[in-house]
């Protein structure tokens, strides 16, 4: 949920030119505060390689040298072994002789008998651009810094304030601890560079420290630019659009709606934040080799994507700037500091992500990109998603945020019990989003909106980090009302009780409806299709649901279904037709194979629980002018 620039001149954000050094390249320094110093060279990107070099220029007082690869990322939740893709280290002195290099994990490397002005040499594989891996090729270098940097863990901690946010410097944020600079052939010339690190010339960037570099993506390759203000605040987009057929107008009316996004998002919090170097920056990578995913990052985000661009990108771009407030710098104290070296489990989820992801689909309906119609259909779908899973039977919204670590993108060759006892952060926490704002508009004559102020004032712009007993102490203060504050927590937060959708929306002249109110299922049902779409056998290929009439009548994943009533299953179709027939409190008769052997059960059938948001009228008999105003005030732009 993980979806993150004192002043520079803007000049110096935009690299123009490339220059390819040789191993002894050199480093600016700046009033020797510069520890360690990074070179990529991009000359085998054909072959998804970059030869990296690091430049000791003193060694530390401890030895060995210590060198390790991080296994968290910024936004990530779950373990990810970047070593795998780190080879060929060796490590020189000033003279050019080679020193010992031991691994001594699969992670980390000791340099023995380190030296003053000393390399270190490593090749980086990289062929996955997305939010938490990094891609290198003839059309761009895309680079998320957990994955690409092989640390020198000596300076780890410099600069760093251990009680404060995770980037946060000791003194200053313009000390340049550690460089890093990027060359590459002089035929890619029109290339450019974009990150939120700040800049020292055309082509070398700097960090105060490792926390602040591990933040920080960078994208490589030629790349459209736009750049405004807002709100006193600069902002700028850099587009990799290589291979998608998007035009320049394309993107810049892209840009466009990035900008009506922007504002509603700073009128939503009631101000921007202060970014750090005073700039904040959309690296959009939409180009063939990428992969979907969006990433926040402290003044920057980074989103991935193969296809051209259209109006479903925008919710990726809405909800990870909200980030740039919302778990960027309003930020549960779990996550503090923020550990790259393992796995960072955090209860607080359902709000850094869920509430994020309520708000998603508002911006993008209240900025004019979708309609109230579109908005039904996705806030649908996030409801029947969390009502219809049985997940809350097992893990309440905080217990759910510490599922991360095994649902953020992490991998599993085993299969896991997620289809019934996980239901994702994001949409979870996003329907508790809705549940709140709902209870507040009814009850309090507030919102959600004056929730989220209240909290970025307290937490976010302090950046003092949160605990959940904070969110439920500012929503009494809210609220003036402690024993609902409680309540609201104990039941919908730390509890498993589901809130009542249906009376909560009467609030705003809504109503969640059936869609196929006397129609009956077994439940959620995947069967084996071939090719052409065409059933091999009636075989099961999902698990069942728990609580479902087929879960329940002992029915599993690879089971053949045999017939329903005597009627064969031949056909998808066949399927569809017999669910047509049944009755309400009428059983059916089900013939499966289970491991060759045939077994019959009576099973009984249930309502198909799929409901639709539908927008109520005036006309309704219980439905009051109020509510379809409370309604135009939700929905509706906050810009003046």
């Amino acid at each position: 949920m993980s979806l993150y620039f004192s002043k520079i001149n803007k000049k110096q954000f935009f690299l123009t030119a490339f220059l390819l050094f040789s191993l002894n390249f050199s480093f600016a320094q700046t009033e020797n505060t510069t520890k360690v110093a990074y070179h990529f060279d991009f000359s085998n990107r054909v072959h998804h390689e970059a030869k990296v070099t690091i430049s000791v220029p003193k060694t530390p007082k401890e030895e060995p040298l210590r060198l390790r690869m991080s296994r968290s990322s910024a936004g990530r939740y779950a373990l990810h072994e970047f070593a795998k893709n780190i080879y060929s280290v060796n490590a020189f002195d000033e003279n050019g002789k080679k020193l010992e290099v031991v691994r001594i994990s699969p992670y980390s490397w000791n340099v023995l008998n380190p030296s003053d002005n000393m390399k270190i040499e490593y090749t980086l594989f990289a062929d996955y651009a997305d939010g938490t891996y990094s891609g290198i090729n003839t059309i761009q270098a895309h680079l998320n810094a957990p994955a690409s940097y092989l640390l020198v863990d000596n300076f780890y901690d410099d600069n760093f304030e251990k009680d404060a946010s995770i980037r946060k410097t000791k003194e200053n944020k313009e000390l340049k601890t550690i460089q890093v600079t990027f060359s590459l052939p002089k035929q890619d010339n029109k290339w450019t560079v974009a990150t939120q690190l700040p800049q020292i010339n055309d082509s070398t960037f700097y960090a105060p420290n490792y926390y602040y570099l591990l933040d920080s993506p960078v994208l490589i390759g030629n790349l459209f630019w736009s750049e405004w203000k807002e709100a006193d605040k600069n902002f700028r987009v850099a587009l990799n659009k290589t291979g998608t057929e998007t035009t320049e107008e394309e993107a810049t009316e892209f840009v466009e709606k990035i900008k009506n996004i922007v504002k509603e998002e700073i009128t939503l919090f009631g101000e921007a934040p202060n970014f750090d170097y005073g700039t904040y920056t959309f690296l959009l990578n939409y180009q063939p080799t990428a992969h979907g995913d969006g990433m926040e990052h402290r003044n920057s985000t980074i989103i991935t994507d193969a296809e051209k661009l259209d109006d479903g990108h925008l919710s990726t771009v809405a909800h990870e700037f909200i980030h740039a407030w919302n778990i960027e710098r309003l930020r549960p104290q779990s996550l503090e500091p923020f550990d790259f070296s393992r796995t960072n489990m955090s209860s607080e989820l359902w709000f850094g992500e869920g509430f994020t992801s309520y708000y998603t689909n508002l911006v993008m309906l209240r900025a004019g990109i979708i309609d109230e119609t579109r908005y039904a259909d996705l806030m649908s779908g996030m409801l029947n998603y969390v009502l219809t899973s049985p997940g809350h039977n097992f893990h309440s919204p905080a217990q759910m945020s510490q599922q991360a670590a095994f649902a953020d993108a992490a991998t599993a060759n085993d299969p896991l019990s997620h289809y019934n006892t996980f239901i994702t952060y994001y949409y979870y926490g996003g329907v508790m989003g809705l549940a709140l704002d709902m209870e507040l508009r009814k009850r309090f004559d507030k919102n959600l909106d004056d929730y989220m102020k209240i909290l970025w004032q307290k937490f976010g712009k302090t950046e003092k980090p949160y605990t959940i007993a904070d969110l439920q102490e500012t929503l009494a203060e809210l609220t003036n009302d402690k024993e609902f504050a409680q309540k609201f927590f104990q039941k919908h937060i730390l509890g498993h009780e589901l809130p009542n959708y249906n009376e909560l929306l009467s609030t705003v002249a809504m109503e969640f409806q059936l869609t196929q109110k006397g129609k009956f299922w077994f439940g959620k049902l995947a069967l084996d299709i071939d090719d052409k779409k065409k059933l091999k056998n009636a075989t099961i290929s999902n698990y069942m649901l728990y609580g479902s009439p087929f879960y329940n009548a002992g029915l599993d994943k690879g089971d053949v279904l045999v017939s329903i009533n005597n009627k064969l299953i031949t056909s998808i179709s066949d399927y569809r037709e017999i669910l047509s027939t049944l009755e309400k409190g009428k059983k059916a008769i089900i013939t499966f194979e289970r491991f060759g052997e045939k077994n019959t059960v009576e099973v009984m059938p249930t309502q198909i629980p799929y409901r639709q948001l539908v927008y109520l009228s005036e006309n309704e008999p219980i439905i009051k002018t109020k509510q379809v105003e409370e309604r135009k005030k939700w929905l509706s732009t906050k810009q003046k």
